[in-house]
């Protein structure tokens, strides 16, 4: 019980801190450079060069065994790391001409422990079969979570269209 509302009191503070990562003023005020938020801008890298190159093996290799994405356009939930790569390999597959372009932009970084939240934008450039290339925008809510190696995994990504 302890474990469900620590993480719905996380996910609280990632929703209020997302909130006020929008108000203009905050915008400009460094986040601590911690264990954390150095394996966060890794990881990040990792993941942007993944969609470049179509990697949906590497994708999948980000999340925690228990992890899960929730997916932006659709709210569709994948569990694990083989349902994440089986999601990805479907979308490189199905619904994108690769290279993908992306970016994300970590606004917040929330820790508690072995767990953390991380706020922020992501950018998309990515040209369906047959058409011209697509912006997609949003906002992102990541929960981290530290594996016994000492591994920040991502434990729930769920991204906002917009």
């Amino acid at each position: 019980m302890n474990r469900v509302r620590n993480m719905l009191m996380l996910v609280s503070m990632a929703l209020a801190t997302a909130a006020a990562a929008q108000n203009p003023s905050t915008k400009n005020i460094p986040i601590p450079q911690t264990g954390l938020r150095k394996a966060i801008d890794e990881n990040n890298a990792r993941w942007c060069e993944a969609l470049r190159k179509g990697d949906a093996a590497a994708i999948g290799a980000l999340y925690a065994e228990d992890g899960m994405e929730i997916a932006t356009e659709s709210g569709k939930v994948f569990r694990g790391p083989a349902q994440v790569r089986e999601r990805w390999e479907k979308v490189f597959r199905d619904k994108v001409n690769i290279p993908l372009k992306a970016s994300v932009l970590t606004l917040t970084v929330t820790q508690d422990g072995s767990t953390g939240v991380e706020t922020g934008r992501f950018t998309y450039l990515y040209a369906p079969p047959h058409s011209v290339p697509v912006p997609v925008e949003g906002k992102y809510v990541v929960i981290w979570k530290q594996d016994k190696t000492g591994a920040w995994r991502v434990f729930v990504d769920m991204g906002l269209p917009g």
